[in-house]
């Protein structure tokens, strides 16, 4: 911009001089500048001129790029809302969480419980027990001694199992809408356990850890008390998940907190972080659209102060 005002100012000035002479010395003006001279002056002037008449374009075709790119965002968002919508109706059954992640477990170790009974009916034919343990396979096993321990069990030993099972199943089916909303189903049973666990310090203490069904448990404990930790433990947890279900809900609890407190226990230093956070995911995603509002609901409160 200076440089095209700089540009304008000198270009009106020779216009100028070149006007001058021409009026109070026409003789000069006549001999000097006859009209191939005015022709190669404004020849001279085209590719400066062409220039700055490119960079007008250039800044309509961006203006319209950004008034593109905002209505993209806006249907983005509006996804998002439904999205978020269906997704806390789902998570709000905790009844049926349980049938639903038995059912998970039963559809993916189908194959693997047949290629196990053989076995296991061998160690019953040479005086073994039941061979409960052999023929269910490890997430069976651990859903049964869940549902067993149903009222016995502390909330935080059930948590551990979840946790456990919830890695068993990612593992287990392959990528896509099946397996998610056996994620969620497994996610929504965590935070019924986990709002019994208020000062619970094991389970803050899986804010740190590595294993991805701990991460996920640490995420629904700060569902539930989300001013429990500040929020750089909020975003030093979406960094360290390698998981995109994980970081998503840790998102999700994140503007949960500032939902409910605002801007309080924000540093600059978080701010600036979550801003490249955003930059780290592909526009479009689950992910980039949520660590965007996200931040956008941070710049409006920062206004607002």
């Amino acid at each position: 911009m200076m440089q095209h005002f700089l540009f304008r100012l000198i270009f009106t000035i020779a216009a100028l001089l070149i006007l001058g002479a021409y009026l109070f010395l026409p003789d000069v003006f006549a001999k000097r500048f006859d009209m191939p001279a005015l022709g190669l002056l404004a020849l001279a002037a085209l590719p400066w001129l062409g220039a700055l008449v490119e960079s007008f374009k250039i800044g309509g075709v961006e203006a319209k790029l950004r008034a593109i790119r905002a209505e993209a965002e806006e249907a983005a968002d509006a996804a998002a809302e439904a999205r978020e919508v269906a997704e806390e109706l789902a998570i709000s059954k905790p009844k049926a969480s349980e049938f639903e992640v038995g059912n998970a477990a039963n559809e993916i170790d189908r194959d693997e419980e047949e290629r196990e009974a053989g076995a296991a009916d061998d160690a019953q034919a040479n005086g073994a027990d039941d061979g409960r343990a052999e023929t269910l396979s490890p997430l069976q096993d651990d859903l049964s001694l869940r549902q067993e321990a149903t009222g016995r069990a502390d909330p935080r030993h059930r948590l551990e199992m979840l946790a456990r099972t919830y890695v068993k199943t990612r593992k287990a089916m392959p990528s896509g809408a099946p397996r998610t909303a056996r994620m969620t189903t497994i996610f929504a049973e965590m935070q019924q356990e986990a709002r019994h666990l208020a000062d619970d310090t094991t389970v803050r203490g899986w804010l740190k850890s590595d294993d991805e069904g701990q991460q996920l448990a640490a995420v629904a404990w700060l569902r539930c008390f989300p001013e429990a930790v500040p929020p750089s433990r909020y975003i030093a947890l979406i960094r360290r998940s390698t998981q995109p279900f994980v970081q998503y809900w840790a998102m999700r609890a994140l503007s949960g907190r500032i939902s409910a407190k605002g801007l309080e226990g924000f540093s600059i230093e978080d701010q600036l972080q979550l801003q490249q956070i955003e930059n780290m995911f592909r526009a479009g995603t689950d992910r980039h659209t949520q660590i965007r509002r996200l931040n956008r609901k941070l710049s409006g409160l920062s206004a607002a102060d």
